[in-house]
């Protein structure tokens, strides 16, 4: 992941970066990654899925998103077991989704929270 003296926050004062090493963190932090459902998840009419609200504004004409949408988007719904596998081989420790499609989808999510 980061290694010191990466520049990863902005420090308003200065104008500059702050290390890593200087982040005012609690040595029980855990570095980890986040992702929104519809933007990485895809599988839009899959597995009993239907359509949110941003599937319905993406879909309205004349377009509000130059005619992209997410129905496939990262394709996260057909590669989640790749994707663990591939934030595991990049050290990722913790990682959530802010939303998801379905209910079954949340509650098999909370078995990836910590890769």
């Amino acid at each position: 992941m980061f290694k010191a003296y990466d520049l990863v926050a902005y420090n308003k004062s200065t104008g500059y970066g702050l290390p890593v090493e200087e982040l005012p963190l609690s040595s029980h932090f855990t570095w980890g990654t986040a992702t929104a459902a519809y933007q990485v998840e895809g599988g839009v009419s899959q597995g009993g899925n239907g359509p949110l609200i941003w599937d319905t504004f993406s879909h309205l004409e004349p377009s509000r998103t130059n005619g992209e949408d997410g129905n496939v988007a990262c394709d996260h719904y057909n590669r989640v077991e790749d994707d663990i596998a591939l934030m595991k081989e990049l050290g990722v420790d913790v990682w959530t989704r802010t939303a998801c499609r379905t209910p079954a989808r949340c509650r098999r999510n909370r078995l990836f929270d910590v890769v």
